[in-house]
C-alpha cells in the first residue's frame, strides 16, 4: 500500500481491498484484512454484473472463482489466438 500511494502520480490514497477469486472465500479473510490493514474490504462478486440469460449461478461460494472467467469473456479472442 505504502509503495503504491508512495508511487501514484495523483496523490490518492487506496480506499478499500477487493479480495477475489477462489482464496477469497476463506472464512475470516476479509476481517482479518480489514483489521490489520484499517481498510474495508469486500469479496468481489463478478456476477452482479454480468447477464447470464437462462444459466444458473454458481453458489455463494463458487461466485468468486469465476473472475478469471469474467476478465476473460471481456478480451477480444482475435488479440489472444493471432
Amino acid at each position: 500500500i505504502r509503495y503504491y500511494e508512495d508511487h501514484l502520480s495523483t496523490g490518492q490514497s487506496i480506499g478499500q481491498i477487493i479480495t477475489m477469486g477462489s482464496g477469497a472465500n476463506v472464512p475470516g479473510l476479509s476481517d482479518y484484512i480489514t483489521s490489520s490493514l484499517r481498510l474495508p474490504t469486500r469479496i468481489c462478486n463478478p456476477w452482479r454484473y454480468i447477464d447470464i440469460n437462462h444459466l444458473q449461478q454458481p453458489k455463494s461460494t463458487e461466485e468468486t472463482s469465476y473472475i478469471g472467467c469474467a476478465g476473460l469473456s471481456l478480451v477480444d479472442i482475435g488479440r489472444i489466438v493471432s
